[in-house]
């Protein structure tokens, strides 16, 4: 016991010690327990030590875990959002094709010139009214781009299926029925299909200024993906 460092040694103790070893012995037994103790002392900070420096490098490979964890989730969520913009834009350049397409304007006095009045050979229409094959061509434009109107968001697509429905009605004022029925097809009066060029101008003029409205929001938010995502899961 005594030894132990953690037993108390008062000089009570050691007097009796010292009158039985001499003074010679007892100064070197004294020095011997003086440096055990301190040896003990010094073991004992070194076994904290030794502890600490176990727990902080444990704490430091959690955090690094951790960490590591939360890079992949940002690394993800990066190469997602990119693939999401990249969808985005593609959509945006395919549907700027179609308002591009549709946006031609042809004076009436190109095809009229045997019209009476002034006022209808200066009229207006838009190209695609030109002829039948132009129409058309714009109707399987639309189907084409409907699938990517989803990454414009539903304003931009519920807008696009308005459009069509509403050309494919006009469509339907311009159709030949004793061709129609001779070929088993719908085929267009050319005529009829001008003449509703002319009559619907102000209406497809809407509709062309409301796409280009629409496009050039999508333009504004397009990098903002987070928003997107979030609006198509309210």
């Amino acid at each position: 016991m005594l030894l132990d460092s953690t037993v108390t040694i008062t000089t009570s103790d050691l007097i009796p010690v010292y009158i039985a070893l001499g003074g010679t012995l007892f100064s070197a037994l004294l020095a011997a327990i003086v440096s055990f103790r301190a040896s003990s002392k010094a073991s004992a900070t070194a076994h904290r030590v030794a502890e600490l420096t176990i727990k902080t490098n444990l704490q430091v490979a959690d955090i690094a875990s951790r960490t590591a964890k939360e890079l992949k989730v940002v690394d993800y969520r990066n190469e997602s959002n990119k693939m999401v913009l990249s969808k985005r834009l593609a959509a945006w350049e395919v549907a700027m094709d179609l308002a591009t397409s549709m946006a031609g304007i042809l004076k009436a006095s190109t095809r009229l010139e045997d019209r009476p009045t002034e006022e209808i050979r200066s009229a207006s229409f838009y190209s695609y009214f030109n002829n039948a094959d132009g129409f058309n061509g714009i109707l399987k434009k639309i189907t084409a781009t409907t699938p990517t109107a989803f990454w414009l968001g539903p304003e931009y697509g519920h807008h696009l299926q308005t459009v069509y429905q509403r050309l494919a009605e006009i469509k339907s004022e311009c159709v030949d029925a004793l061709k129609s029925k001779e070929s088993g097809y719908a085929v267009i009066d050319e005529k009829h299909l001008l003449n509703a060029g002319i009559k619907y101008f102000a209406e497809c003029e809407k509709i062309i200024q409301k796409s280009h409205r629409l496009l050039m929001i999508q333009v504004k938010v397009m990098h903002d993906v987070d928003s997107f995502l979030a609006k198509l899961s309210s």
